[in-house]
């Protein structure tokens, strides 16, 4: 559709694949794969192109709503915690952790103090708080989530909050992450998602099959013969990242280059941009979503009522307004090739 200087720009290339759920007879935009909303006060919504037939145009009702919240306000340690005053850093070997804070003594906010995890170190953040003012820098090495922590990154002389290469994050069962992210954004190689453990012929086995393949890692068993081509189901809303509510700033990018991540990324006012091979699985909340090269987005319907990027109730993708999840595209968790 014509271009306003806001809404949706598609360029060459780009293509919309879903397996539509939830159709009824008697409505023919349940069968078209894309449904794109427009806000009840509009008086239209104008699609055109080749595939125009494919796409739905809904208005939202009034109770719907689209606008994004104010970043909520980021934590601080208290309590127990340990205090660093130089730079933490951690190197190989296995480490459980818990509420930490790292920060200069001197002008906290000018003196760079960073968390550092490298060289194939094994680290647990345990429940709790840990803040940083510096970046989180991240090279070959894997985290594991285990309860609820939230991690908050404060901006300082480090424009790169998150500094993440060649890692993998992984989230416990019934562990939650939050991170509270100051300026930039520059993840690389890496991928985020549920902690997968299982017993396949006697043996037990830790790590998704879908992260070993990313890393290409992954070598074929009887439980997995061929390499998944989704990350194993884990609810998005579990990993969120927001940024740090004062120092918001079109200024500043977060960039994810060749990543797996299911979670949900909220920033209101500064641009997400995807490259490479990245996927990216559950929703964005942002003042552009950049997508480049080959990467993807996969949008779960299991968010449609979870509160907290949006104003207001989202919209319905059809099926009884009653249910839940009128449309969620479920197999085990989703199937990417089909919901992409």
């Amino acid at each position: 559709f014509p271009w306003f200087g806001s809404g949706v720009w598609l360029q060459g290339g780009c293509r919309f694949e879903a397996e539509v759920a939830g159709s009824t007879p008697s409505d023919p935009d349940s069968m078209k794969a894309t449904w794109i909303y427009y806000p009840y006060s509009a008086t239209g919504l104008i699609v055109q192109g080749a595939r125009a037939s494919a796409v739905a145009a809904k208005r939202m009702d009034p109770l719907d709503s689209i606008r994004m919240v104010n970043p909520p306000a980021a934590p601080s340690v208290s309590g127990t915690f340990t205090s660093y005053t130089n730079n933490y850093i951690l190197t190989g070997g296995s480490h459980s952790l818990n509420s930490f804070r790292v920060r200069a003594v001197f002008l906290p906010q000018l003196f760079t103090k960073n968390f550092e995890v490298r060289g194939g170190a094994t680290v647990t953040l345990n429940t709790g708080t840990y803040e940083v003012y510096g970046s989180w820098v991240l090279r070959d090495s894997r985290i594991i989530i285990n309860g609820d922590v939230k991690f908050v990154i404060n901006p300082n002389l480090a424009l790169t909050g998150l500094d993440w290469q060649n890692s993998s994050v992984e989230i416990n069962p019934n562990s939650t992450f939050e991170i509270y992210n100051g300026y930039s954004m520059d993840v690389r190689n890496c991928w985020v998602g549920p902690r997968k453990q299982y017993i396949c012929n006697n043996v037990a086995i830790d790590g998704d099959p879908h992260k070993k393949n990313w890393f290409a890692q992954f070598t074929s068993d009887d439980c997995y013969p061929v390499a998944p081509t989704s990350p194993q189901y884990m609810e998005p809303w579990r990993v969120r990242v927001y940024p740090m509510r004062q120092f918001l700033s079109s200024f500043f990018l977060w960039d994810i280059r060749d990543t797996s991540i299911v979670g949900s990324l909220f920033l209101p006012t500064n641009p997400i941009r995807l490259f490479g091979r990245t996927q990216v699985y559950g929703r964005v909340a942002a003042n552009h979503l950049l997508i480049y090269d080959a990467a993807s987005f996969f949008y779960d319907h299991a968010l449609d009522l979870v509160t907290g990027f949006t104003e207001g109730r989202a919209p319905s993708r059809g099926g009884d307004p009653e249910d839940m999840f009128p449309s969620r595209i479920v197999s085990y968790g989703f199937n990417a090739e089909a919901a992409r």
